[in-house]
This record gives C-alpha cells, structure tokens and sequence, in this order.
C-alpha cells in the first residue's frame, strides 16, 4: 500500500504522543519523500540518545508508513561536513 505525502503526515502526527512516550521524540521532519519508491528521508532529534532503540525506532517508523525510511539525528545533520549537502537537507525538511 502507497501512501500521499499527506497520509504520511497524518500517520506521524497520529502516532507522535506515543512517540515521544516510548523514544523521547522531540521533532521528526521529512525531507524527501519518492511515493514512486515508497521511499522517505527523515530528520528526527530525541530528548536523550537512544543507542539500540534507535533501530528498533527506526524499525516502527517503517512498520507503520509501510515505507523504507532513511532516518538522520539532527546531531548526525550537523555532522555533516559537507556544507551544501548539509544545508540543503535543512532547507527542505518540514516538520511534523
């Protein structure tokens, strides 16, 4: 099943309380998003650093979009040393 850019939004706003509940999620925003590849990129920051919850969060986002999902921290985005790349996922990134 293919999800709307829309559907997506309205899947995480849906599942945010829990969210943050379970992994400390602070933001989550999408940067790309290739319906035709059912595909999305995200940018997501955390209250605390997750170490192996990370995987397992990773792992629920795409469970519930149905979607393969490439997931950046935003300390991971500022670790980028690639300057136009960097500040190119940051002008493209709406958050939910």
């Amino acid at each position: 099943m293919s999800y709307s850019y829309s559907d997506i939004t309205a899947i995480l706003k849906s599942q945010k309380t829990f969210l943050q509940k379970k992994y400390g999620l602070i933001k989550i925003g999408i940067f790309n998003y290739y319906e035709d590849a059912n595909s999305a990129d995200f940018v997501v920051e955390f209250s605390s650093p997750m170490g192996m919850m990370f995987l397992d969060f990773c792992e629920f986002i795409e469970s519930i979009l149905n979607i393969d999902a490439q997931i950046i921290t935003i300390e991971g985005l500022e670790n980028i040393k690639d300057e136009p790349l960097k500040n190119g996922i940051k002008s493209k990134v709406e958050y939910v």
